[in-house]
């Protein structure tokens, strides 16, 4: 039991101990009197799991304990809170084959594999934590970023243009959520809504009905996901509710083209043409109900308001149309040329596409926009950090590799802090795709991919400091991990079932949340052991959720948030789009998100490999 101290588990004579507070200066209990009726006993990691785990909510558990910061950079001789707990992982050797640091005691699995609580609250005073989050005078900065050069350059890499003015706000993980439902219930004229899937679990039908509801007061709806991975993961349901409402849904179908497993990973949000959503969300609980730190999808969006809202428009519509056509019948003149596709909705679709193109040529006449303004606005200090922005859209049928190129033009222009978010590291170089890369790989192209990942090591070898944040070890699974869980928890509720019958069931289904850990795991550490964890001013963060957030943070001037993962199926097929933007608040909040979500990891450093 658990009585005003923490048990911990003592690997060497592999007994539990209770462990006094006094022992841990650290850390504080706040748990009620509720705990005492608690029993504890060991995961399959060898942490402490609660024997009503499935029942609880995960994320209440974590406030029963709070975490003093300036003791615990005290008790593991740092500096700041990352260098700390650095001191703290490096003393222990980490197994290859387990995936986690062999240290002395085990925490709550509440807890990850963190020593600590983890932090819920947003975090002040950036540099106590991290050395890199020092403060940042951006009026007085100079950097190739702010040149009108740099940025025509971007312009033409990219196929984009940037737009000004445009106000910027991250929403992390449920926010994002409650958000888009707030924006659908108060649309007046259109929705247009896409993610690479539609599942229809909970959180999901709470939005398909208002999206409905939207419909039947009038809206114009609109929404797209990816056909053959909806297809293959039976996400339908939700899909045909729309379609037998009379939204109008198409499924994207370009997996077999571009070189093979091209999906289509937008997801966007864009309401009345002003205000718009995206990011790395997807439709499902795992991101819709996140807090966080509960072991579902730790995530990022961020929604806009200005003149880059049109661009994102415009990116739905032409892919809208690009997918339309290929199910339509075209109509030919005498001279067998095409004048029209059969399907209302294609003319419809055309027009508001006219109507949107129109709307940025005259954001252009009223100064919103373009390159003509671009030495005045980046020469100004009051202006070039307030939305000075681009949305970059990566559709294959007119540029497939776009993004990649524009991350290599600003990694050749990044002097003094990389800061990456993504997911499953999973990839690799292989000297030989043929012959070296994993069998489901071997006909792939890695071209783009390639060139980030030296791109990256070259900036790592010449000593940069990069801050890479990633999934941990028990949450490699990805979304699959809470499906389980979630799976689970109906079983423990199904009473129809024998309490043998029950049990049989829960633990095929642990067993099988095992093995997706282990599947992609396997990939993912070794890659960041061989390509990160051996530079000594490379620190890889492994997260206690799944990591799902997509950031590039470039000399942390410079910010990319949006649905790029760096794998190749992203940098070298894949329908995919980022905001690159220039904004002083935007880079505030991601700031903040950075360290807390490494304060809320366990740093990859390690005495040795066992």
């Amino acid at each position: 039991m658990l009585k005003k101290s923490l048990i911990l588990l003592s690997l060497a004579s592999s007994v539990m101990a209770q462990i006094p507070f006094g022992d841990t200066p650290y850390v504080i209990d706040l748990s009620s009197s509720e705990r005492d009726n608690y029993i504890y006993e060991k995961d399959s990691y060898g942490r402490l799991q609660n024997s009503q785990w499935y029942e609880l909510t995960w994320y209440k558990l974590q406030t029963d304990f709070k975490i003093d910061i300036d003791k615990y950079i005290e008790f593991y001789n740092g500096q700041t809170f990352n260098e700390a707990k650095i001191n703290y992982y490096s003393q222990f050797d980490f197994s290859k084959e387990e995936r986690f640091h062999l240290t002395d005691t085990r925490p709550l699995r509440e807890w990850g594999f963190l020593n600590h609580p983890p932090l819920l609250e947003k975090l002040d005073n950036l540099s106590k934590f991290s050395k890199n989050y020092h403060q940042i005078d951006y009026k007085n900065l100079n950097h190739r970023f702010f040149t009108e050069s740099f940025n025509k350059k971007m312009d033409k890499v990219s196929k984009s243009e940037l737009s000004f003015g445009n106000k910027i706000e991250v929403l992390e993980n449920t926010n994002s959520y409650q958000r888009k439902l707030s924006l659908i219930k108060n649309a007046k004229d259109e929705i247009l809504m896409s993610s690479l899937s539609f599942v229809c679990d909970s959180s999901v039908k709470v939005l398909v009905s208002e999206l409905i509801k939207a419909k039947n007061r009038g809206v114009e709806v609109y929404a797209m996901d990816d056909s053959m991975m909806s297809k293959l993961l039976g996400h339908s349901e939700c899909p045909k509710r729309l379609k037998k409402a009379g939204v109008q849904f198409i499924r994207a179908n370009d997996f077999w083209r571009h070189e093979g497993r091209t999906v289509y990973h937008h997801k966007k949000l864009i309401i009345d043409g002003e205000i718009a959503i995206v990011g790395g969300q997807n439709q499902l609980n795992a991101d819709n109900l996140s807090m966080g730190t509960d072991f579902k999808n730790k995530d990022i969006d961020i929604l806009i308001e200005g003149p880059m809202v049109t661009d994102i428009a415009i990116g739905f519509l032409k892919d809208w149309q690009y997918f339309k056509k290929k199910k339509t019948r075209p109509i030919r003149d005498h001279k067998r040329r095409i004048v029209r596709y059969t399907g209302k909705d294609i003319h419809n679709l055309s027009h508001k596409l006219s109507m949107y193109e129109t709307k940025r040529d005259e954001e252009r006449l009223l100064q919103k926009r373009g390159q003509e303004y671009y030495r005045e606005i980046l020469n100004d200090s009051d202006r070039r950090m307030k939305g000075v922005c681009r949305f970059i859209q990566q559709s294959p049928y007119e540029n497939q590799r776009n993004i990649g190129e524009a991350y290599l033009l600003a990694l050749d222009n990044t002097k003094n802090y990389l800061g990456i978010m993504d997911p499953i590291r999973t990839d690799t170089y292989y000297p030989s795709v043929f012959k070296d890369a994993p069998f489901i790989e071997k006909l792939d192209s890695f071209k783009m991919f390639n060139k980030l990942h030296f791109k990256v090591k070259s900036l790592q070898e010449r000593g940069l400091p990069v801050d890479f944040i990633t999934t941990g070890t028990d949450m490699t699974g990805n979304e699959i991990i809470d499906f389980k869980n979630q799976e689970i928890r109906k079983l423990l509720e199904d009473y129809d079932l024998s309490e043998k019958k029950r049990n049989k069931k829960i633990k095929k289904k642990v067993k099988s949340i095992d093995k997706w850990n282990d599947y992609f795991g396997v990939a993912h550490f070794n890659n960041l052991i061989n390509d990160y964890a051996k530079y000594d001013t490379t620190n890889v963060w492994l997260h206690l959720s799944f990591l799902h957030s997509k950031v590039f943070y470039f000399d942390r001037i410079l910010s990319s948030i949006g649905s790029y993962n760096f794998q190749h199926n992203a940098t070298d097929h894949s329908y995919e789009n980022t905001i690159l933007c220039l904004d002083e608040q935007l880079n505030k909040e991601l700031d903040e998100v950075f360290v807390r979500d490494m304060a809320n990891s366990v740093p990859l450093k390690f005495n040795k490999i066992k």
